[in-house]
């Protein structure tokens, strides 16, 4: 663990993570030092075997909050996570928006930066590397203080956590958002059920 010495001990706070393995979430809530919500795909929740009702109860337990990102949905979870910050607690967010499918740092979804502002949250830029001899390293940036992320645009705020995260990681830019097409997610959700 890298920086832990500059984390705010109290106060409305977003850790802006990239997103490399499953566990990252586990990992930056043990690093983090204090509670920490996180907005998790709403198909992590809807697993109706004995596997998936264990796999929601250690998300809920760790502060997942289930996130329907289809048809408009996420604002329910958005509004969830707002509530967490405005009570001046603590939220970590992969800005990317799912996990890397290629190891490349993807560009940030603004959602965690229009949050921010909106809650006068501080944002802590937070890099997992997973060097070849350790299992993983976790690297605090400096945060950045409310008073300059409210005279950013919410694009602005994405592009100076993604930099920062990519000078702390070292990953090589991928130039654009992340995505999973419909097919490929459905795909995926199915190779889970078959082997539950």
């Amino acid at each position: 663990m890298f920086g832990a010495e500059k984390l705010p001990k109290r106060g409305s706070v977003i850790y802006a993570a990239n997103h490399l393995e499953f566990h990252d979430s586990i990992v930056l809530g043990l690093t983090a030092r204090r509670q920490l919500s996180f907005l998790a795909k709403s198909e992590y929740f809807n697993k109706g075997s004995l596997t998936g009702i264990l796999m929601t109860i250690g998300f809920l337990l760790i502060g997942q909050i289930s996130t329907d990102r289809s048809g408009g949905k996420a604002g329910d979870a958005l509004e969830q996570v707002s509530n967490v910050l405005v009570h001046g607690d603590a939220a970590g967010w992969h800005f990317e928006g799912t996990r890397s499918p290629d190891g490349l740092l993807y560009d940030a979804h603004t959602s965690f930066a229009r949050v921010a502002q909106a809650t006068r949250a501080i944002v802590v830029p937070v890099a997992h590397v997973y060097p070849a001899d350790k299992m993983v390293e976790v690297h605090f940036g400096d945060p950045i203080a409310y008073s300059v992320l409210k005279k950013l645009k919410p694009y602005e705020i994405a592009e100076l956590v993604v930099t920062r995260v990519q000078e702390m990681s070292g990953q090589q830019r991928a130039g654009k958002k992340a995505t999973i097409s419909r097919k490929i997610g459905q795909a995926i959700l199915d190779v889970f059920k078959k082997s539950e």
